[in-house]
């Protein structure tokens, strides 16, 4: 049994979801970590909260205080790593080093950390399993891997349980308006739908991509906090479904119609016709350790559709 679970960006995208997730599904104490807020949320009641810094090393130990479990979900979004590439470095290096070192010597026995399926190359493409050779080509990914090798490092050791989970597309409602995540597609294109009631795309949308909800990255995380043994622990964590970003569009599109009660236009622009590499993001590793996802992209791109009307409408 878990003792207790750190979410070091609890109030995160992904962090909201996950602690919303553990207070509902599970008994396990939750203490989420932020910069500035000591706020209990309104979706984990039940968490505690402390202030802790990524990119200072001191100041973590009250945060780690009686938890075995951290999940490091801190990093910049894409756009903002490609903008400052420094800073890329020194909150997704760095501040990874800083937390993974006090959680070590805390005696924290698990340390979980969010990666991406783009240390894989940018669009990745083919059949892609956790030995695919590695590829960043932007400072979104080469941060990723190069604090993935701190993690993997100290798992080798034997300092920690480290486990390295490589995400592809994930999309979905976040518990707060203000993060960052209407870049996201999907995300994008049902803002969209509810604020303008039309979808535009920039491009053709012949891209394919591997689209996972926000419900099942949430549900894997989950059980990677309480399995027993996690291996070499690294995991690509995925769906079962791949498509265009135009089919992805089209799916928002007929979506909204039975949420919003109608469909917006969409409009997706002329291109050069192209042969568009086949993608298979495979997560077989990860769902052979007993992992049972939905791959339900409608029912979260319902629920941000409603989000969207609550929120933007």
């Amino acid at each position: 049994m878990t003792n207790g679970v750190l979410v070091v960006g609890g109030f995160g995208t992904i962090g909201g979801r996950l602690s919303e997730r553990l207070e509902h599904a599970t008994d396990i104490p939750i203490r989420l970590s932020s910069r500035t807020s000591r706020q209990v949320p309104t979706w984990a009641s039940r968490a505690s909260t402390c202030i802790a810094d990524v990119t200072v090393k001191s100041g973590w130990h009250d945060a780690l205080n009686g938890m075995d479990t951290v999940v490091h979900l801190v990093s910049l979004p894409d756009f903002a790593a490609k903008e400052n590439p420094e800073l890329a470095r020194t909150v997704g290096v760095d501040g990874t080093r800083n937390v993974l070192e006090a959680s070590i010597a805390a005696g924290t026995k698990r340390f979980i950390f969010l990666s991406t399926g783009h240390v894989y190359g940018t669009p990745y493409v083919g059949h892609i399993t956790e030995n695919t050779p590695t590829n960043p080509q932007q400072p979104y990914a080469s941060t990723h891997l190069e604090a993935e090798r701190l993690v993997a490092d100290a798992h080798e050791r034997g300092d920690i349980e480290g486990v390295r989970v490589r995400l592809s597309n994930g999309f979905g409602f976040p518990k707060r308006a203000d993060n960052e995540i209407w870049r996201i597609i999907i995300n994008d294109l049902c803002r969209q739908a509810v604020t303008t009631g039309r979808l535009e795309l920039r491009t053709p949308g012949v891209q394919r991509r591997n689209f996972i909800p926000f419900a099942d990255v949430c549900a894997a995380l989950v059980h990677l906090i309480t399995i027993p043994r996690v291996g070499d622990g690294l995991f690509n964590l995925g769906s079962t479904v791949t498509m265009t970003i135009a089919d992805a569009a089209r799916r928002v599109q007929e979506r909204a119609g039975h949420v919003l009660g109608k469909e917006p236009s969409l409009t997706i622009p002329t291109g050069p016709s192209e042969d568009t590499p086949e993608l298979d993001y495979d997560s077989t590793k990860i769902r052979s350790t007993g992992l049972a996802l939905t791959d339900d992209l409608d029912t979260e791109i319902d629920a941000l559709l409603r989000y969207c009307a609550e929120t933007f409408a």
